[in-house]
């Protein structure tokens, strides 16, 4: 069994961005619940890590695969604040597919 740690649009480093005006004008995240969306990502990212390091899993970490995109390139890979675009799911795919061909370690 492996885990995977999808990544989320909203991330802190995005709030002093063209990136926050993006995900604000696309999606039903609102300056307001803005930093709800990333507390969210890290406390699913932080128990994610924790069962793989209490259950000897492996974990294939996508969120930290997706932060190679920013700005328009980011926010065009999700439809809303977690679900992915055709061109998103792809990228989700490949950095599966690149973790499960290394050894996912």
């Amino acid at each position: 069994m492996v885990l995977v740690n999808l990544p989320g649009l909203v991330r802190k480093e995005g709030r002093d961005t063209s990136e926050y005006d993006l995900i604000v004008d696309r999606t039903r995240v609102t300056p307001e619940n803005f930093d709800y969306w990333v507390e969210v990502k890290l406390f699913v990212s932080a128990l994610l890590e924790d069962v793989a390091a209490s259950t000897g899993m492996q974990l294939i970490d996508v969120h930290a695969a997706f932060d190679s995109f920013s700005g328009v390139q980011r926010v065009d890979l999700y439809t809303d604040e977690m679900h992915f675009t055709d061109a998103g799911a792809r990228e989700v795919a490949e950095a599966i597919h690149q973790a499960m061909a290394s050894g996912v370690e």
